[in-house]
């Protein structure tokens, strides 16, 4: 190929070369965020589908052994707002945590730190607002980590 002929394609090549450099930097900013409830000793405790009709919701801890330290929520197939969550534990007692929040599907909380160490979770119950009307119910999922 002469060197006229190398010169036309180098743009193209560019092109797709920065394409692909852009691609792989949004993978590796995205990969943080979804390791964090998957990676390690995370366990999914259970999920809620929420279509906005209530403004709390419940969601049972289909776990039946196991304490947990920390729980993480994760949120999917639409957006939402999340105000503030209870976590009930097996002993009677719960913890009150302000989350207020608004979460774009793939999105996921903080790491949430469980007052008195390991505890055993019976339930998960949050408020929250402005789920995306119209679209696919958003999906709540609740991680806890051992």
């Amino acid at each position: 190929m002469s060197s006229l002929g190398t010169l036309r394609t180098f743009p193209r090549l560019l092109a797709a070369f920065v394409v692909s450099l852009t691609a792989l930097v949004a993978i590796g900013l995205a990969l943080p965020v979804a390791a964090d409830a998957t990676a390690g000793d995370w366990e999914r405790l259970g999920v809620r589908e929420v279509d906005g009709r209530l403004d709390r919701d419940v969601i049972p801890v289909t776990v039946t052994e196991g304490r947990f330290q920390k729980i993480q929520l994760r949120v999917a197939r639409s957006s939402m707002e999340i105000f503030d969550l209870k976590v009930f534990f097996g002993n009677g007692t719960y913890q009150d945590v302000e989350v207020r929040s608004k979460f774009a599907p793939g999105s996921s909380s903080r790491v949430i730190d469980l007052d008195g160490g390991d505890r055993v979770i019976q339930q998960v119950e949050f408020t929250y607002g402005n789920v995306s009307k119209g679209r696919k119910p958003a999906r709540v999922v609740v991680w806890g980590m051992h």
